[in-house]
């Protein structure tokens, strides 16, 4: 049974033991946990999917949300509009 070893912010530290937990993907541009994947189509039915956390995201639509990189108006425009430009 592996063990883990986190400190909270306040600087106390828990140890916890388990079978072992999936890893948590941060978001790519500050590290915190993921909340949602940059919906950008990048061709053949897939999407640019790049980890944000609500901080970094921008909502641009119902369950729709763009990076940085794309957050822009031709982007934005063509995530709305499934890839019509």
């Amino acid at each position: 049974m592996p063990c883990e070893c986190l400190v909270g912010s306040d600087g106390s530290v828990i140890m916890i033991c388990s079978r072992g937990r999936k890893p948590v993907t941060p978001c790519h541009y500050c590290g915190k946990p993921i909340t949602s994947l940059c919906d950008y189509p990048v061709g053949e039915g897939k999407t640019c999917d790049r980890p944000m956390c609500n901080k970094c995201k921008t909502k641009i639509g119902p369950d729709l949300d763009v990076c940085q990189e794309h957050n822009n108006p031709d982007d934005i425009f063509k995530t709305q509009h499934g890839g019509a430009s």
